[in-house]
């Protein structure tokens, strides 16, 4: 999943390790370069 060059806030950020952290989900490489100030 990439999600680099995009402006993330922290409730963004919550959310998505919310969602990867889910036993149900298999996340395998998350790129986050350039995503905002957090």
């Amino acid at each position: 999943l990439d999600l680099s060059e995009n402006s993330l806030k922290a409730p963004d950020v919550k959310q998505l390790l919310d969602l990867v952290e889910s036993p149900d989900y298999n996340l395998q490489t998350l790129w986050l370069e350039h995503v905002g100030d957090l």
